[in-house]
């Protein structure tokens, strides 16, 4: 439960740059975008290897017995960092090219168009 509650705070920041970009505030899409980066990086590469998953690898036998199921448990652990790292490359290159370009944080052309059609 902590592992998810951990990630979900910077959920908040994603989704107040997303509504941002919806509704054209600039200025409020790349403030929220950098929450969203920094809290992103706090709680996903400082707060979840260093506090969850330390705890699990290295504390958690301790604490209760081995099961079965532990080591595909700690594997998959270890990929969702591995996913973590790969997914803060591709904000970091989204944030670079916003400070070196000026550019504003754009709608994801990958996301689906949450927009209603337009009436004829």
């Amino acid at each position: 439960r902590v592992a998810i509650t951990a990630g979900d705070i910077s959920d908040i920041f994603l989704e107040a740059a997303k509504m941002s970009v919806y509704t054209k505030k600039t200025f409020f899409s790349n403030l929220f975008f950098g929450g969203f980066a920094l809290s992103f990086f706090v709680t996903r590469l400082i707060f979840y290897p260093y506090k969850i998953l330390n705890s699990v690898l290295f504390e958690s036998l301790y604490i209760v017995d081995y099961f079965v199921s532990w080591p595909v448990y700690v594997v998959f652990l270890i990929i969702l960092q591995i996913l973590h790292i790969y997914w803060f490359t591709l904000i970091l290159n989204v944030l670079i090219k916003v400070l070196t370009t000026g550019d504003d944080v754009e709608k994801d052309d990958r996301s689906e168009d949450d927009t209603p059609p337009a009436s004829e």
